[in-house]
């Protein structure tokens, strides 16, 4: 089971992933949320800095398929 965060329009990541840290420290469950299009997950015992350096490399990465890319 996870716990979802609602991050306010204006919330900071940096605060984003302390909050979500904090909760999954005391709740012993993940805790994630959306921040700029990318999927956050913070785990019981995470770090809320590896959570935030995560999230700002894969806001840079660009994903491309072609049509004739196959599973």
């Amino acid at each position: 089971m996870k716990l979802r965060l609602e991050v306010e329009p204006c919330e900071t990541l940096q605060d984003a992933c302390q909050e979500a840290q904090n909760i999954a420290d005391l709740t012993l469950m993940d805790c994630e949320f959306e921040f700029n299009s990318v999927d956050c997950v913070a785990v019981p015992g995470g770090c809320p800095i590896t959570l935030h350096n995560a999230q700002q490399k894969a806001s840079q990465s660009r994903f491309r398929v072609t049509s004739g890319d196959s599973d």
